[in-house]
């Protein structure tokens, strides 16, 4: 999945209730090719 921005993907996780220890290996996988 890819995000516009890390705003937007700060949107995403605040709607999903992802915390902030999930969204780092989030950013990980959606930013490597």
């Amino acid at each position: 999945m890819h995000f516009l921005s890390l705003k937007d993907f700060d949107r995403f996780c605040e709607r999903l209730g992802v915390t902030v220890e999930k969204r780092i290996p989030l950013v990980k996988t959606s930013l490597s090719p």
